[in-house]
C-alpha cells in the first residue's frame, strides 16, 4: 500500500474515528483481569485496554511483554534481516 498524500494517510484513515495519542511512549505493560493497563515514561497510566497490537521490533517487545506471556519466548527465536527500500517514479 501506498499512502498518499504521505505514508502517513493510511493510519491517520483507520484511526479517523480512534482516541490515537501520539508522542507518547509506553514503557511498561501490565495484566489486569483480562485486560492490559498501559504505562508512560514517567509512570503515568494510559489507561486500561482489552488488547495490545504489538507492532516494534522483537527486542522491543521482548521488554514490554508481561511475565508469564506464554509466547514471549518466541520473541528471541526471531532473526531480523535488514532491507533496503526504494520507490521511484519515471516521468
Amino acid at each position: 500500500l501506498v499512502g498518499t498524500p504521505s505514508m502517513d494517510a493510511i493510519g491517520r484513515h483507520l484511526a479517523r474515528e480512534l482516541d490515537v495519542r501520539t508522542k507518547t511512549r509506553v514503557a511498561r505493560v501490565e495484566p489486569s483481569d483480562g485486560k492490559y493497563i498501559l504505562h508512560a515514561d514517567e509512570g503515568r497510566a494510559l489507561g486500561e485496554f482489552d488488547s495490545v497490537l504489538w507492532n516494534c521490533p522483537p527486542a522491543q517487545t521482548a521488554a514490554l511483554v508481561p511475565n508469564g506471556c506464554g509466547w514471549a519466548g518466541e520473541l528471541t527465536k526471531v532473526v531480523m534481516q535488514p532491507c533496503w527500500g526504494m520507490m521511484m517514479a519515471f516521468h
